[in-house]
């Protein structure tokens, strides 16, 4: 038993026009690798993905487009459409990605003068971001890496010669994939 799909060939198509999503987000970080999924709600099988940058001429890909951060500039609007035997969809709604500097971090310590041995030293990541809710962030002791964590303070309870450093952080967004600078 075969069950063939018939689709008429009337002036008007029963195709559903995509929908075009960015992940992580339409609004990403200097570096960050952008995905876009143009989605159709449709049973059929077989589409192909027509894919516009600016209006400029389609490229075929995948129903996911992934584009490499050095091709990623700000600004640039993106649609796609449907293709399946000859017939097309209508573009989805366009997106445009904004690229944004990654943010700054910065890092202080309490208390902010010399200590003895023994004493208790805070020090503290505050990175300048806007729209990011959450940071992980990551220490590092000169050059080696100490610990990654979601508290924004790493403490060294009772200082030794040893700890006497240059120490840095970074963050990596927790419901995200941007990073800022290290400080």
């Amino acid at each position: 038993l075969v069950l063939i799909s018939i689709i008429p060939l009337g002036d008007t198509e029963d195709f559903s026009k995509p929908t075009l999503t960015v992940e992580p987000q339409s609004s990403v970080f200097t570096g960050d690798k952008v995905f876009l999924k143009c989605s159709l709600n449709q049973t059929l099988d077989g589409w192909e993905f027509l894919w516009s940058k600016d209006s400029n001429t389609e490229s075929t890909d995948a129903e996911t487009k992934a584009i490499d951060p050095a091709q990623v500039s700000d600004g640039v609007e993106y649609k796609c459409r449907a293709r399946r035997r000859g017939r097309y969809t209508d573009y989805s709604e366009p997106v445009t990605v904004t690229i944004h500097g990654k943010p700054k971090s910065r890092v202080t310590i309490k208390p902010d003068q010399h200590v003895f041995r023994g004493e208790r030293v805070t020090l503290r990541c505050d990175i300048d971001a806007e729209g990011v809710s959450s940071w992980k962030y990551n220490w590092y002791k000169g050059h080696t890496f100490i610990v990654s964590t979601e508290l924004q303070e790493h403490t060294v309870s009772s200082v030794t010669e040893s700890d006497a450093e240059k120490y840095s952080c970074y963050g990596t967004e927790t419901e995200g994939s941007g990073k800022s600078q290290q400080s």
